[in-house]
């Protein structure tokens, strides 16, 4: 199974090398659809048992969500799921959830499609081919409530030098009625944050630790769309 990072595009793309091979260890498991949730989900009963509101979605007075490049591995057709990565993958586990509003009207969008893919905890692409059943990949559509929810795996950092990357999480939002969104989302605290993320704060998000089951990293990302 192929795994594709920066290092290997850059060194055919810049360089003109060939592509390095991997002998890093590969999943051999597919990932079966997860179970469509509800409003909420389990892990949404679990927040509100904790005193949380996870379904709340305050009104907003803020400007359309940041644009960010696709990126070289963006794959179509992704599954309907609600976790992108194998059962016991490496790496920490993580939950990231947020609203979808429309700018014009600051309320929360039903039934928009949140296309999200990732590198895995070793800063490596899957996916790319259909057999490995879209890895580190998934869509998801938001609830009449406009909340979307996901689980996997902080993503690892990937490249070398002046061409390394801060952890991140590609996103490709559609609505009928607004502008496609092409973006990533990234974490505070990362030390490879740079000044090109840094101009887009609205994509960089805080992370904090919740115990459930086992302990999560979980993370808010709410996105506003502008019409079309």
């Amino acid at each position: 199974m192929k795994k594709w990072n920066r290092r290997e595009l850059l060194k055919n793309t810049l360089i003109g090398l060939s592509a390095l091979g991997t002998g890093a260890f590969a999943f051999r498991q597919t990932l079966a659809p997860t179970p469509a949730y509800g409003e909420l989900g389990e892990f949404g009963k679990f927040l509100i048992a904790r005193g949380e509101k996870p379904d709340e979605a305050p009104p907003i007075a803020r400007k359309p969500t940041a644009s960010d490049s696709m990126g070289p591995y963006y794959k179509e057709g992704a599954p309907f799921r609600g976790r992108l990565m194998p059962q016991g993958a490496p790496g920490t586990p993580m939950i990231i959830r947020g609203h979808v509003y429309g700018h014009d009207t600051q309320k929360t969008l039903e039934g928009a499609t949140v296309d999200v893919w990732q590198a895995d905890d070793g800063g490596s692409y899957h996916g790319m081919d259909e057999k490995e059943n879209y890895l580190y990949r998934a869509r998801m559509r938001t609830t009449r409530r406009g909340l979307y929810q996901f689980e996997t795996v902080h993503p690892g950092r990937y490249g070398f030098g002046f061409w390394a990357r801060p952890s991140h999480i590609h996103f490709y939002i559609r609505h009928p009625d607004y502008q496609p969104l092409v973006t990533q989302l990234y974490f505070r605290g990362d030390p490879r944050l740079g000044d090109h993320e840094r101009s887009r704060p609205s994509l960089i998000i805080s992370l904090k630790k919740v115990s459930w089951g086992k302990t999560y990293q979980l993370g808010n990302f709410d996105i506003v769309l502008a019409r079309k």
